[in-house]
C-alpha cells in the first residue's frame, strides 16, 4: 500500500513541484504571445533549433517564414547547448547583458533573432530590391564563410584544432551583417518579450 501511494501520489506531486520551479513552455505558445502571426508565416517543425527562410532556394520545398521547434523551451535549450556549444555560449552572454538567462529568455531571444532576419529581408524587398539582390548583398558572405570553414576543417589534425576552428568561425559568423542585425533586433526587444511570456 505504501509503495503504491509513493509512486502514484508523492512522485507525481514532487515532479509537478519541480517542474513549476522551471519556466518550461511550448515554443508555439511563446510565439503566439510575442509575434502577431499574420506578420510572418510560422512553421512548427520537428527539429530542435530555430531558423528562417527569407528568399526561396532552388530545389527546396521549404516555404518562406520562421521555422520553429515543435517542442518545449527546455528541450531546445538542451539541444543547442549540446550540439552548438560555442553558439550557445555566445547567445547566453548576449542575453545576460539584458536580463536573467534561462530557457525562456533563450527561446525568446532565438524567436526574436529569426524574426529579425525576416524583418531585415522584408525591409530590403520593400525598398525595391529582389531576392537575387538580397543574396548578393548578404548571403554570399555566409556561403563564403562556410566554404572557408570546410576547407580549413580538412586541415584539422586533432580535437583541439576542431574546437579552435569552431570558435573562430562562430565569431566570424556573428559578425555577418545579417547576424548582427538579427542579434540587435532580438536584444532590443528581449526584455519586453520576456515580460509577455512570464
Amino acid at each position: 500500500m505504501q509503495i503504491w501511494w509513493i509512486t502514484k501520489v508523492v512522485v507525481p506531486k514532487l515532479l509537478l513541484f519541480i517542474l513549476k520551479g522551471l519556466d518550461i513552455m511550448q515554443i508555439a505558445d511563446m510565439v503566439s504571445k510575442i509575434i502577431k502571426t499574420e506578420t510572418v508565416p510560422i512553421h512548427m517543425y520537428d527539429l530542435k533549433f530555430f531558423s528562417s527562410v527569407t528568399y526561396l532556394k532552388p530545389n527546396s520545398d521549404k516555404q518562406r517564414g520562421l521555422y520553429l521547434p515543435n517542442c518545449d523551451s527546455l528541450e531546445t535549450l538542451e539541444y543547442c547547448k549540446s550540439n552548438m556549444p560555442d553558439g550557445f555560449l555566445r547567445i547566453k552572454e548576449m542575453i545576460c547583458t539584458k536580463c536573467a538567462f534561462d530557457e525562456i529568455s533563450f527561446c525568446v531571444f532565438s524567436i526574436l533573432h529569426e524574426w529579425g532576419h525576416w524583418i531585415q529581408y522584408k525591409d530590403f524587398i520593400a525598398e525595391g530590391h529582389n531576392d537575387q539582390e538580397f543574396i548578393i548583398s548578404y548571403e554570399l558572405q555566409r556561403a563564403r564563410l562556410f566554404s572557408e570553414r570546410t576547407i580549413e576543417y580538412k586541415n584539422c589534425r586533432n580535437k583541439e584544432d576542431v574546437v579552435n576552428l569552431n570558435e573562430k568561425y562562430e565569431k566570424l559568423y556573428a559578425e555577418l551583417p545579417t547576424e548582427k542585425y538579427a542579434n540587435d533586433f532580438a536584444l532590443n526587444h528581449l526584455c519586453e518579450a520576456v515580460k509577455l511570456i512570464k
